[in-house]
């Protein structure tokens, strides 16, 4: 549980920083079990796939047609987001 919040700021950490003209690729710190990624993706309501190489992707994320992601192997996560985000998860 506490793993998932601590997720979830990253990734909104991550999303709200995005600020550049194309997508942002970042290695997230910390290391994640695809549990705390189901759990995070549920309630950011973003689609979850399991397996060797585990991951979600929020569609819209900025609201503007862009997409977010999660894709963990290993506990190592990366996350992608459009390049300019607005509000993140929730509208801004």
């Amino acid at each position: 549980m506490r793993k998932s919040i601590v997720f979830l700021v990253i990734l909104a950490s991550v999303v709200l920083a995005a600020d550049t003209a194309s997508a942002l690729f970042r290695r997230l710190q910390g290391r994640y079990s695809s549990a705390a990624i189901l759990a995070a993706c549920n309630r950011a309501g973003g689609i979850f796939s399991g397996g060797a190489i585990y991951g979600c992707v929020v569609i819209n994320c900025d609201h503007a047609g862009g997409d977010c992601t999660i894709s963990c192997s290993n506990r190592v996560c990366t996350a992608t987001t459009p390049g300019r985000v607005r509000g993140g998860f929730v509208d801004s």
